[in-house]
């Protein structure tokens, strides 16, 4: 009964649909979106493929939940991740990359993912 419960919740509904593709912002939107540590951190997070609510992003990249949800709703302003049901986020369903990759291809960005030394 489990197998098919978890079959018919994938993929996972969107509740707000994303907005305009990254490649379409400006290089200066691309520069200030990608320069504060949560968000990268965030992007890092979620580019792992799993469902996480604001409170464990937060858990996970030493901040407060506060300071979370307000990168959090810059970085799904973009588009980059979506809400989905339960106030859980994902990346993007089409900027997901392969599993175990540690680089997101956005067109005229390319972000490299690695963990800071």
């Amino acid at each position: 009964m489990l197998e098919s419960l978890g079959k018919a919740l994938w993929p996972i509904p969107i509740m707000n649909p994303p907005a305009a593709p990254t490649s379409q912002f400006s290089l200066a939107t691309q520069c200030w979106l990608f320069g504060h540590e949560l968000r990268i951190g965030i992007l890092r997070e979620l580019c792992k493929g799993q469902a996480l609510p604001v409170g464990e992003l937060a858990r996970r990249l030493g901040c407060t939940a506060n300071a979370m949800s307000k990168q959090m709703a810059q970085v799904e302003t973009t588009g980059l991740a979506v809400q989905t049901y339960g106030r859980l986020y994902v990346m993007a369903p089409h900027l997901l990359p392969p599993a175990g990759a540690t680089v997101l291809d956005l067109g005229q960005l390319v972000l490299k993912l690695t963990p800071p030394a």
